[in-house]
């Protein structure tokens, strides 16, 4: 008759005890914890998912794991107690952490003692420190025999545990992944640097920038050229491009030029999720590839991935945030102008409005080149769109690029618009005020003051000095309205109103009107 042993599990890690080859015999049980005390085995702590309650408790299961880290002789015990400190993630002390540090960098712990140890360091994530990236980015580097970091899968885990370090990897750790990518021999470590950089996005900063773009351009292995394309697109990473460190440029001239496929097909997924931000760079190799490139995988995605920079720069140009600067938004609009014939009818439409209608500047001049590039895919209501803008915006900008693009700009329009057009875009613009309006906020008449010292003058019953201008017809913007209470105001009082930074308009007193205000604007200067 067999006699009773103890066996193990791999599945929890953790002991059982009352086994038996017989079938009547009980069946394995777990040592676990019994409300909040833990039952310890000649093993181990119990390697089970925990949630401390307080921080009380989290210091003391953080610093009793720590110690015996460092103290206990043996091989299994050293695992689960690290083991059991990545799954306390974020409530491991300032000792748990320190001591997986020095078990990471010890020259005497096992490889796979420092691999659970990087992979300890990941779970807990920022709340590591500074610290751990340090050590991770030591041994990341250490790759020589003998060296902390002589195996390759230790290597390629601390490099998985720098990418979940986020903050925290600034500095070293991202030095090391770009050094890593840039010097390392093995492929698999070099695909893991470039995907963790690109997990860290901005964190990377302009050097993990740069080392992904010369990665791409320069490394033998299809698989890496893979990952650095697809870390180019990842998230915030294009807020760290700039002239020393332009992914943009690095993945228009990979889709252009990289003879594998796959790698075309990542750089023009990656320059459709950077939106906007891909520019006319992007937008360029990307209309360029749709047509001409001999992949129709890659043709098809360049299409998906100009529609999507459609949409993202139309979002962006479509924003009334206050925190959106005017540039962010002109520069949407000239990227929609690029789009060419992959440009929407519903961005046409946004581009149309925003030439008659957005009260800034230099977004109505970039609408204004955008219309222009278009040429004739801006269609007819196009022309009647660019007609209206060289006749009534008062910027001398807008008023050239509204002229040039109809064809003669010493002497204006050229083009005659049909009536459908001009019908279609008053719809238009009715539609866009009223979603600048927004669909609680009510017309009301628009009331100026006259401050002409005298009471009772033109009074609407409510005892005030003012002057009511009556609402608009529907195809006329807010803007007019004010400017016609400037020249009601301006007429009652025999002077003159500057309607724009660049026209001045006098008025004839003999000149009549009737429902509108109807001024002689031959001396606009």
């Amino acid at each position: 008759m067999a006699l009773p042993r103890v066996t193990t599990t791999p599945t929890s890690g953790a002991m059982f005890a009352g086994s038996t080859t017989l079938d009547s015999r009980p069946r394995p049980r777990p040592l676990q914890a019994t409300g909040r005390t833990m039952t310890r085995t000649s093993c181990s702590f119990a390697s089970l998912p925990m949630t401390p309650a307080t921080p009380s408790e989290a210091a003391f299961l953080s610093q009793t794991h720590a110690g015996e880290l460092l103290t206990t002789p043996h091989l299994h015990r050293k695992w689960v107690t690290t083991e059991t400190l990545g799954r306390l993630g974020s409530y491991v002390g300032d000792e748990g952490v320190a001591a997986l540090s020095k078990t990471l960098t010890h020259k005497e712990s096992q490889g796979c003692l420092r691999w659970q140890s990087a992979k300890a360091i990941g779970a807990i994530g920022p709340h590591a420190g500074q610290k751990s990236a340090a050590s991770l980015a030591q041994v990341l580097l250490q790759r020589k025999p003998g060296q902390p970091g002589a195996d390759v899968y230790v290597r390629c885990g601390i490099a998985s545990s720098i990418a979940k370090l986020g903050e925290a990897a600034r500095g070293p750790g991202v030095f090391a992944l770009s050094k890593a990518l840039e010097t390392e021999k093995v492929t698999s470590v070099r695909q893991r640097a470039a995907s963790a950089l690109g997990q860290l996005g901005a964190v990377a900063g302009e050097l993990g920038v740069q080392s992904l773009v010369s990665a791409l351009e320069k490394d033998e292995e299809v698989v890496v050229r893979c990952r650095c394309a697809e870390a180019l697109g990842g998230a915030s990473m294009s807020r760290v491009f700039g002239p020393k460190a332009d992914g943009v440029a690095a993945l228009a001239t990979a889709l252009a030029t990289d003879k594998v496929d796959g790698v075309r097909w990542r750089a023009a997924q990656s320059l459709g999720a950077l939106g906007d931000a891909a520019g006319e760079v992007g937008t360029a190799a990307l209309l360029q590839a749709s047509e001409k490139d001999n992949s129709l995988v890659v043709r098809s995605q360049c299409v998906e991935a100009l529609e999507e920079i459609g949409k993202a720069s139309a979002k962006v140009l479509r924003s009334r945030s206050t925190q959106l600067h005017s540039f962010v938004r002109g520069r949407a609009a000239k990227l929609l102008g690029s789009l060419g014939k992959g440009l929407p009818k519903s961005s046409l439409d946004l581009l149309l409005v925003t030439l008659l209608n957005d009260p800034d500047t230099h977004v109505r001049r970039r609408a204004g080149e955008a219309l222009r590039d278009l040429g004739t895919l801006a269609g007819d209501i196009g022309v009647a769109a660019l007609a209206r803008a060289h006749l009534q915006d008062s910027d001398v900008y807008v008023d050239w690029v509204s002229s040039e693009a109809l064809g003669d700009s010493s002497l204006g329009p050229v083009a005659k618009p049909s009536e459908e057009s001009n019908a279609e875009l008053d719809r238009l613009l009715e539609e866009d005020l009223a979603r600048r309006a927004g669909p609680d906020e009510p017309e009301k008449p628009v009331v100026v003051d006259d401050d002409d010292g005298r009471d009772n003058e033109d009074d609407d019953g409510d005892g005030d000095d003012e002057s009511v201008v009556p609402l608009p017809p529907k195809d006329r913007s807010r803007s007019e309205v004010l400017s016609e209470a400037a020249v009601l105001k301006a007429i009652q009082s025999r002077s003159s109103v500057t309607m724009g930074p660049a026209t001045t308009i006098k008025f004839n007193m003999d000149v009549e009107y009737d429902d509108e205000v109807v001024a002689d604007n031959d001396d606009d200067t």
